[in-house]
């Protein structure tokens, strides 16, 4: 009896262990971790124009041949040219990498005018080290929801961005143009509370500064509040210290950037931008301020067309960032936009037909930025631009 048991017991524990070892052998073994270079995402883009212009800039103000005025990446006039060609690596951060990087490199128009620091009547662009690095920063996840980024990134500030194809019409707005920075370099840490707020603070070498001019820093703060789905809300505040006629080594300069966006319906959308700023004793005679709204509507047609308007109002109160009757008034501008839209989606090209008009409120008996083909002085102008933006 008891060799019996023994005997059925041996041939139980030789069957389990054969069906063990057969279901081993039959699950596939997991597979190997990705290569370091199959985790890089690479894209880009060539954003080419043309621009006709009312005026043609012919006279004593232009340059190159004429210029849009207070236009930064399409400021050629009557001419083809390349507003920007841009080439995006990056290593993005996930639940199994806690480190990433973004390598962002521009050419064209919109490096040139970059590189300048902003400056729009920049002759010839500077050949600086970073010139060509739109972006370079290294990221770090230090805590869930807690993100670190260093290196050289572009503004939080504006509701539009470089990148034409980004924003809803083809040329910037003012505000983007003349009333905040392009970018910074420094760090920046990002706390993501869950899908309705998180908060960002910075600290970076300056407005447009990619190293130190002054033994000031640029300090910004930005909240972003989505009470509702279709309500995101997004508030910005800086302090810098900059240079100014009265002080080279620097003086306060404070910036409030508001943006505002509904999403009325899936095709639908409107969005507000509101600037406010002061640069102390940024004149000789006291401190200058400047201030401006810009209102934005979209409606998606179809999934290839759409239209965008735009509409808004610059207040150079002071003249420190147009250049016009500095310390004396400044001036008034105003600009209204309508662009039309075909997105080729099949061929990665993005097409847009656009018409803009551009005005000041600045005495024609001098200079007001606006002038014709003539030489004679004008108080407005009007543009209309072909931009097409290949994607790869």
């Amino acid at each position: 009896m008891y060799k019996k048991w023994s005997k059925q017991i041996f041939m139980s524990l030789l069957m389990l262990g054969s069906i063990t070892q057969w279901a081993v052998a039959d699950d596939p073994k997991a597979p190997p971790p990705p290569k370091w270079y199959d985790t890089i995402n690479v894209s880009g883009f060539v954003d080419a124009y043309y621009t006709y212009n009312s005026n043609t800039n012919g006279g004593p103000n232009s340059s190159q041949g004429g210029m849009n005025a207070y236009h930064n990446f399409d400021m050629k006039a009557n001419d083809l040219d390349l507003s920007l060609a841009e080439i995006n690596i990056v290593k993005p951060i996930d639940d199994k990498s806690k480190v990433g990087l973004t390598l962002g490199l521009a050419f064209g128009e919109a490096a040139d005018v970059i590189a300048c620091g902003g400056a729009l009547n920049c002759p010839t662009s500077p050949e600086t080290a970073s010139k060509n690095l739109r972006q370079a920063y290294a990221s770090m996840i230090l805590l869930p929801g807690l993100q670190l980024d260093f290196g050289k990134y572009v503004t939080q500030m504006g509701a539009e961005v470089i990148e034409s194809k980004d924003n809803w019409n083809y040329t910037r707005s003012l505000l983007y143009t003349l009333a905040i920075p392009y970018l910074h370099s420094g760090a920046r840490l990002t706390y993501t509370v869950n899908d309705m707020i998180f908060v960002q603070g910075q600290v970076d070498n300056g407005w447009n500064n990619v190293s130190e001019t002054n033994s000031g820093k640029y300090y910004g703060i930005q909240l972003g509040v989505t009470p509702v789905k279709q309500l995101p809300i997004i508030l910005n505040y800086a302090v810098s210290s900059e240079p100014t006629i009265t002080e080279p080594n620097g003086d306060a300069l404070s910036l409030l950037d508001l943006i505002v966006t509904l999403n009325a319906t899936d095709a639908l959308s409107f969005m507000v931008n509101y600037d406010n700023a002061t640069q102390k004793n940024g004149t000789l005679t006291g401190d200058a301020k400047w201030d401006g709204i810009a209102v934005y509507g979209r409606y998606q047609a179809t999934p290839m067309i759409a239209v965008a308007l735009r509409a808004e109002q610059f207040n150079d109160n002071d003249g420190i960032r147009t250049g016009i009757n500095f310390g004396n008034g400044g001036q008034k501008l105003t600009e209204y936009t309508a662009t039309l839209e075909h997105n080729m989606m099949m061929m990665a090209c993005l097409v847009r037909l656009e018409y803009r008009h551009d005005q000041t409120n600045a005495d024609t008996t001098s200079p007001t930025g606006f002038t014709k083909s003539d030489g004679t002085i004008a108080k407005d102008q009007d543009t209309l631009t072909l931009g097409i933006v290949h994607t790869f």
